[in-house]
């Protein structure tokens, strides 16, 4: 959505100056019709980057669409896929309608996305720098400086320029751990460390790798933050490596982080052997491959997962009651 709303912002302002404000009458004149009514509001911007937002995301219903398409050679018909897709959207939306008094209406139901979707609203459509601030039930205007605008395209600015030096320049800075170039042979050390095991000690200097899993930090509350470090700390750096080198559930037969399907003995698990030509479970095929096993930090995935899940409900009732 920030991409649309930086987008969309000289590309408006640059279609009310350029089209010609004539208007078209329809109707007998009834309907008044013209491809510039007047100039760029925030209305507009606003409308833009929702329509945006809604049509860059994709529903998961698609991914598995792709996956029996690509890895199973199956493929459903137009049809049932249209079908399958906007039952899954409807069946969500229609969620959010039936909840909308405890998670829509409420004043602190709010994501902190939305905040910064905002702010950068009013950065670009505010042309002065002066905000008006209330202090004491008093209202007091502050004059800035720097305009936010001005502000968020310095900001873009340094970030290019950054980028080239992860991005290109010397990509290694993207992610990188010091403790691990100290025996790069040592397999234990490696697992701890290495960028590709559990990354104690690693560093990123890449603003894309940073927001690639859990958004900006920006974006995410301070507390929220805290909350996921320890539950990070807890779950990988001390539960995975006490599972991993106890070898329970058969764990040093398989790498320590992967979310890779395998067999008993550590192979990479074929998962078309054990399915028929209706993509059903062989029984026959499935005993005389054996079962499937993944690795522990995979299955802790999982398990917080759902565990997530009924979290919320004794969060809901501890703190606000039935």
């Amino acid at each position: 959505m920030l991409v649309a709303q930086v987008l969309s912002y000289p590309m408006g302002k640059s279609m009310a100056l350029i089209l010609p404000s004539r208007s078209f009458l329809l109707r007998g004149g009834r309907w008044r019709f013209s491809l510039n009514p007047g100039p760029f509001t925030i209305k507009e911007h606003c409308i833009i980057a929702v329509m945006a937002n809604t049509a860059s995301g994709i529903s998961l219903a698609i991914q598995v669409i792709t996956i029996q398409r690509v890895f199973y050679n199956h493929s459903l018909n137009y049809v049932l896929a249209l079908l399958f897709v906007l039952s899954s959207q409807t069946l969500g939306y229609g969620m959010a309608g039936v909840m909308r008094r405890y998670v829509v209406w409420p004043v602190a139901m709010i994501w902190p996305s939305n905040l910064i979707n905002c702010a950068m609203f009013r950065a670009f459509n505010n042309e002065d720098n002066d905000e008006v601030e209330m202090n004491s039930n008093e209202v007091i205007t502050v004059s800035r400086k720097m305009s936010r605008s001005r502000f968020f395209y310095l900001m873009l600015f340094f970030q290019i320029l950054w980028y080239w030096i992860p991005g290109y320049i010397c990509p290694i800075l993207s992610a990188f751990s010091l403790i691990c170039y100290i025996n790069s042979n040592n397999v234990v050390l490696s697992q701890l460390t290495s960028v590709n095991g559990l990354g104690l000690g690693s560093f990123q200097l890449d603003w894309n790798a940073w927001v690639s899993f859990l958004d900006s930090p920006i974006v995410v509350p301070f507390w929220a933050q805290l909350n996921i470090l320890v539950g990070f700390v807890v779950l990988v750096w001390i539960i995975t490596p006490t599972v991993y080198y106890l070898n329970l559930w058969n764990s040093k037969a398989m790498p320590i982080v992967s979310n890779r399907l395998f067999t008993v003995e550590g192979y990479y698990y074929n998962i078309s052997a054990v399915l028929d030509s209706n993509l059903r479970l062989n029984e026959t095929a499935y005993n005389l491959h054996g079962p499937l096993r993944i690795t522990a930090i995979f299955a802790f995935n999982y398990g917080v997962g759902f565990a997530a899940v009924t979290c919320i409900l004794v969060h809901t009732i501890l703190n606000d009651g039935m």
